[in-house]
């Protein structure tokens, strides 16, 4: 019966297969376009700080330095699902980012980067979540009033209980309890996951 299809149950090679193959198949990242400018982060070496000063002058007077953003030039925006803003005064978490550079080549980008100054105030932080719920512990965003996550405006998580916990019940819980051979009560960590992609979106 198979042979009556011409696509199910052959053996069909990819129309990418041979580029892939050989590598000149072109990724994101590949594609260089007249004009193009190149993006670098200069992102936040604490845990929780405030910018008090950041100098970009240097920074922006680099030949092939088109444009130098930070929170000072950046209008205050929160980006879906996140809570900071897109350039924020206040940094929550190391890696944040602190400013933008946009210039002719990553090299001129990333030459541009160490020549911003910026002076931090580091504030209290906490990391792990347990020192976060405790009572009189560092917020982690201000404006949220609790370091416990109720959802936002944009994602509304209304099954979350006031204690910050996501609780997941199927059945009847108590009954299956009591006709359980064994029950093994802990806590399970597990590090963050993230679908893994073999080339930058775009």
């Amino acid at each position: 019966m198979a042979d009556e299809y011409k696509i199910l149950g052959k053996p069909l090679v990819r129309k990418d297969a041979i580029e892939k193959a050989n590598g000149t198949a072109l990724y994101i990242a590949d594609i260089h376009l007249p004009g193009m400018l190149f993006a670098r982060y200069l992102r936040c070496p604490h845990a929780h700080a405030r910018i008090v000063n950041i100098d970009t002058s240097t920074a922006e007077k680099l030949p092939g330095v088109k444009c130098v953003l930070t929170h000072k030039n950046v209008p205050p925006k929160h980006p879906m699902r996140k809570f900071e803003l897109l350039l924020d005064p206040v940094l929550h978490h190391p890696g944040e980012e602190v400013a933008a550079v946009a210039a002719i080549s990553p090299e001129v980008a990333e030459a541009a980067l160490k020549l911003i100054k910026v002076d931090y105030e580091v504030l209290p932080s906490v990391c792990n979540y347990m020192d976060a719920m405790k009572p009189g512990a560092p917020l982690v965003q201000d404006g949220y009033g609790t370091n416990v996550y109720h959802g936002t405006d944009l994602v509304k998580l209304p099954r979350i209980g006031p204690d910050g916990w996501l609780r997941l019940d199927f059945g009847d819980v108590d009954k299956g309890f009591k006709e359980a051979d064994y029950i093994i009560d802990g806590t399970f960590e597990t590090p963050r996951q993230y679908n893994c992609s073999p080339m930058p979106r775009g």
